[in-house]
């Protein structure tokens, strides 16, 4: 049988939750770190990304432009020939 006191003090404990040894804070510490540093590689990566697919676009718009449809070739392209 517990007594009054030893049941106060396991609450406690429960209610305090585990403690966790030193090195697995400094663990955390660097998986939070490296997660950090994750997002930041992330949205950079990202907007990378961005940037090279409005650049493919812009390209794409360039080149088109020199693309016309010649009526007799019925439906195919000819290329302007540019000086």
């Amino acid at each position: 049988m517990l007594s009054t006191r030893s049941r106060a003090r396991i609450s406690k404990e429960l209610e305090a939750g585990p403690s966790m040894p030193t090195s697995n804070n400094l663990n955390l510490a660097a998986i939070l770190e490296g997660h950090a540093k994750m997002q930041q590689e992330l949205a950079h990566l990202k907007k990378r990304s961005v940037d090279e697919m409005e650049a493919l676009r812009h390209g794409n718009s360039r080149l088109r432009r020199k693309i016309k449809v010649d009526p007799t070739q019925k439906g195919k392209n000819a290329e302007i020939s540019t000086p």
